[in-house]
């Protein structure tokens, strides 16, 4: 008896699923490299080599159509054909080229910052220094937090199957909402992540995800992944609102709403001292 086949082993390939990509950001690191933009322009020519293999596809109608309407309606019949079927893929070759763009550019800045020893695992860095951290996380979206709440409507509806005290309920989701109202104030248009020693302040425009989708995060156990830009570090003065108050002077007004901002989230998201603030680049889970 002849020998059994072994069966292939197939590598396990991981997709990353991106939750936020600041294109800006990525090109202006890649231009600043000087083999960056080529090659990921390099990648998006291949992909769309490999697109352009379905354009010119022509269907044979042969034997379904009498010869003599065929002879006379075949030539401008396909080429209509052909010219449809080029329009439709070259739309389909654009939109992927754009989405390999985007996402296949964080693997190439990635790559360059960690030639040149640039990319930091740690939080333990200095301001300025870009990082790629791993972490379980805690998501803040103020502007759902600080939604108009309606006491009444609440009540109402839990007392439907719930047991307790509503009115203790009631008054955790208020103050939960006033503290969303204030952090939307202090900083409007963004999206909070807290993971381990780490604030990452995104805009709300560069996620990919809408608000309802955002909330299913609030169940993942999964660890987020955050490429970014280390911005400050938070000290004690930071959020030290009476020490910040009492030492005010009028040019120092403006930095009193940021105090103002991050003692709000020392109290109800427990940022402390030495936490390091981050502008994300990219963040995806993997």
């Amino acid at each position: 008896m002849g020998k059994r086949k072994r069966a292939k082993k197939i590598k396990t390939k991981k997709i990353k699923e991106y939750l936020y990509l600041d294109n800006k950001e990525i090109n202006s690191i890649l231009a600043q490299f000087e083999d960056g933009i080529p090659q990921v322009i390099q990648n998006v020519r291949q992909s769309g080599i490999n697109n352009s293999h379905t354009v010119g596809h022509k269907n044979d109608y042969t034997g379904k159509m009498g010869a003599k309407f065929l002879a006379e309606a075949e030539g401008s019949y396909s080429r209509e054909n052909n010219e449809s079927n080029n329009e439709s893929a070259s739309e389909m070759s654009q939109e992927a080229i754009s989405t390999v763009y985007d996402d296949y550019a964080v693997d190439i800045v990635t790559k360059l910052l960690e030639d040149h020893k640039l990319l930091k695992l740690t939080t333990k860095q200095s301001e300025g220094a870009y990082v790629q951290l791993s972490s379980h996380f805690t998501l803040i979206d103020p502007s759902s937090m600080g939604a108009i709440f309606d006491k009444d409507a609440a009540k109402e509806l839990m007392n439907y199957g719930t047991s307790g005290d509503l009115d203790g309920a009631i008054e955790g989701i208020q103050l939960l909402t006033n503290f969303g109202k204030l952090v939307s104030n202090l900083f409007p248009d963004s999206i909070l992540i807290q993971t381990k020693n780490a604030l990452s302040i995104g805009k709300k425009e560069y996620f990919r995800m809408n608000a309802a989708q955002l909330r299913m995060l609030t169940f993942s156990k999964r660890k987020i992944t955050i490429v970014g830009k280390i911005e400050s570090i938070i000290k004690s003065e930071h959020i030290d609102v009476t020490q910040s108050m009492e030492k005010v002077t009028p040019k120092e007004i403006p930095q009193l709403f940021s105090h103002l901002g991050f003692f709000f989230l020392h109290t109800f998201a427990a940022i402390k001292p030495e936490d390091i603030l981050i502008k994300p680049l990219a963040i995806y889970f993997e």
